[in-house]
């Protein structure tokens, strides 16, 4: 399965990798990491997420208080 971002969630994800990096250095670059790898578990199983509004799942980011929202 493609990750493929709507571009307004692509913005999202890159304003919110520079508020983590202006808060502390490298925590950015750690943002975006965990957010490649939600994106390849999605990627792997997707319909191991639950619902958050169906057919919307949700997919919770390992160390930030952050979501990615994704259909199949």
């Amino acid at each position: 399965m493609e990750v493929v971002y709507h571009p307004k969630a692509d913005d999202e994800v890159l304003e919110s990798a520079k508020f983590y990096e202006r808060r502390s250095k490298g925590l950015g670059w750690r943002f975006l990491r965990a957010v490649q790898d939600a994106e390849a578990r999605i990627a792997r199983s997707p319909r191991a997420f639950p619902f958050f509004d169906d057919p919307v799942r949700k997919c919770v980011l390992s160390g930030f208080p952050f979501n990615l929202l994704f259909q199949i």
